[in-house]
C-alpha cells in the first residue's frame, strides 16, 4: 500500500516543519485533520520519520523513542480516592470549561491542563512532597474564577494524598484519579509535561528557571 507521505512532497515538508517546531506526531496528525488537509494517523508519521529522517528523532522528539516507565505507587494509597469512571460524563467528552488534568514534572514543577481549552497552568514548587503540591495548587487556583474550578483528574502518585484538602481550600468541585498505568486518560497533561521535559531535562535547577521560560516551553505553536 502506497504511503500518503512521499519525499519532497508538500505534505512531507509540512510535517518536517512542524517537527522542527517541536510538535509531536500526535499534534501534527490532529492539526492535519482539523485543517482538512489530509487524514493520517500518528503511527504513519512516526514510521515515516523513523525510515526517512531518523536524524530528527534525537533532536526534536520528546522521549527519543524511550519506553514509558510506569510508577509503582499503589492506587489504594490515596485516601478518599474516587475513580475517573465515577466522574461526570462531561469530563470525558471535554465539553465544558473548568475540568483539568494534573501532574508533576521532576521535583520542581506542577502542571494543570484544562481539557476543553488546552490551557495549561504551570507553577514551580519547593519539592514533590504532598505539602509542596498543596501550596502550589492553592496559589494557582485561588487566582482563577470559582466557576473554572470544576474537577481535577490525577494520577496515583503519593504526592496527591492531600487532594481532598485542595477541594476544600480551593472550592474545587471534585478530584478524580485515573486508572493505574493508563496515561492516555490524562493525555493532554502527559503531552504538556513532555514539552517541559524536552526543554528542561532531569536534574534541572528550577530555581534558575524563570516564569517566562516555563511559559515558552508549554506553548503549542501553530
Amino acid at each position: 500500500m502506497r504511503s500518503k507521505i512521499e519525499p519532497w512532497w508538500e505534505l512531507e515538508k509540512y510535517i518536517i516543519q512542524k517537527i522542527k517546531n517541536y510538535q509531536s506526531p500526535e499534534q501534527i496528525a490532529w492539526r492535519l485533520k482539523k485543517e482538512k488537509i489530509v487524514f493520517i494517523g500518528k503511527d504513519m508519521i512516526y514510521k515515516y520519520i523513523k525510515m526517512q529522517h531518523t536524524e530528527l528523532i534525537k533532536e526534536y522528539f520528546r522521549r527519543r523513542w524511550k519506553k514509558y516507565k510506569y510508577g509503582t505507587i499503589m492506587a489504594w494509597y490515596i485516601y478518599n480516592r474516587v475513580s475517573i469512571h465515577d466522574g461526570p460524563k462531561a469530563v470525558y467528552r471535554k465539553e465544558r470549561y473548568g475540568d483539568r488534568e494534573w501532574d508533576t514534572v521532576w521535583n520542581g514543577i506542577v502542571t494543570y491542563v484544562e481539557r476543553k481549552r488546552l490551557y495549561a497552568l504551570v507553577e514551580k514548587t519547593n519539592g514533590k512532597h504532598a505539602q509542596d503540591i498543596t501550596n502550589a495548587t492553592v496559589k494557582l487556583f485561588n487566582g482563577i474564577p470559582k466557576w473554572l474550578r470544576k474537577t481535577i483528574i490525577l494520577d496515583n502518585g503519593r504526592e496527591f494524598v492531600e487532594h481532598y484538602m485542595w477541594k476544600w481550600m480551593c472550592s474545587i468541585g471534585w478530584t478524580y484519579s485515573a486508572d493505574k498505568r493508563n496515561p492516555w486518560q490524562r493525555w493532554l497533561n502527559e503531552n504538556t509535561n513532555g514539552l517541559i521535559r524536552q526543554f528542561f531535562p532531569k536534574k534541572t535547577d528550577f530555581n534558575k528557571v524563570t516564569a517566562k521560560q516555563l511559559e515558552k516551553s508549554t506553548y503549542l505553536s501553530e
